[in-house]
């Protein structure tokens, strides 16, 4: 009841584009009740994916409502839903199908690589000669960290000090004291696996490009970005066999079962060290501006269509 700013619904001009690609606000759904009264203003809503309702044991209790409030959102208020793998499209289809709106048009565009990663041109000299790997997500159990900790706790085990670093690079989430818990109370662990956050994205980038291999676990995606990243910046990357993880494959890399610990120990030690490493060329598909363009020029193609 509160009013923050000008009035969405009297002062957005006529037939003007809400685009909403965070997600923001959806599951609070009075945030959106000023569409109902301009009919003239075409609604397209990014939803990432359907995780919290697909796998609810790998999300905190309250994200399965919030995101049911989002799907509901997008249900009543959306002309068209903007989604970023075949995989996500089916997973939202099927839920606001489950709401009464199975016909809604979507768009699927792959996301693109931050502009950091495009400006990259070499690895972090020095960590030339460090055996690390990589991986980088929130810290929440759907990111499968436990076959992570297992993996290197077989490798600490076999080989002591030779064996290679890992990095976990993420935010904590849901359950992140609990799942980081064995590197604080195994000697072992904590001398080979290092947590830290709030890198940019320039030194992500670095950072990635210089790893022996980049490592994406996870239980369920809707895109994998890392996986992308990794792949673009000519990194070698071990992926989870899921459905969005194949989408962004390319023919280097390397998907395997989310629970075969020995398979991931395997595909780990049958890499080098990195050494120093360039950045290869990056297709212009991959760039934040093709994206951006990309989805200018479909939101004005729907809408000179339903005008």
């Amino acid at each position: 009841g509160l009013a923050t700013g000008r009035s969405a619904r009297r002062d957005i001009p006529h037939g003007a584009i809400y685009l909403n690609v965070g997600q923001i606000g959806l599951a609070i759904p009075a945030f959106h009740k000023w569409l109902k009264r301009r009919p003239d203003i075409g609604c397209f809503i990014m939803l990432h994916d359907a995780i919290p309702l697909e796998y609810p044991q790998y999300v905190h209790p309250r994200s399965r409502e919030m995101h049911r409030k989002m799907i509901n959102t997008a249900a009543e208020r959306a002309d068209c839903l903007v989604t970023t793998t075949r995989h996500a499209d089916q997973s939202v289809t099927d839920a606001l199908a489950q709401c009464g709106k199975a016909n809604i048009r979507t768009y699927t565009r792959a996301l693109p690589l931050p502009d950091a990663f495009t400006q990259t041109t070499q690895s972090i000299p020095q960590l030339e000669d460090v055996h690390y790997f990589l991986t980088c997500s929130s810290i929440e159990p759907r990111k499968n960290f436990d076959l992570l900790l297992q993996v290197w706790k077989s490798l600490a085990t076999a080989l002591g000090n030779e064996a290679p670093h890992l990095v976990i690079v993420g935010n904590r989430g849901w359950r992140a004291d609990e799942i980081l818990a064995p590197i604080k109370n195994d000697p072992a662990l904590r001398s080979h696996v290092h947590h830290i956050a709030g890198l940019s994205s320039s030194a992500l980038a670095r950072l990635m490009l210089g790893a022996s291999g980049m490592l994406c676990p996870s239980h369920a995606e809707g895109f994998g970005l890392t996986v992308l990243e990794a792949n673009s910046l000519g990194v070698p990357t071990i992926a989870s066999d899921i459905a969005a993880h194949r989408e962004v494959a390319n023919a280097r890399t390397v998907l395997l079962a989310p629970d075969d610990v020995e398979a991931w120990r395997d595909a780990v030690l049958s890499l080098p060290v990195a050494g120093i490493r360039k950045a290869p060329a990056f297709a212009d598909t991959l760039t934040e501006k093709a994206y951006c363009t990309d989805i200018e020029v479909f939101l004005r193609s729907f809408m000179d269509r339903t005008s």
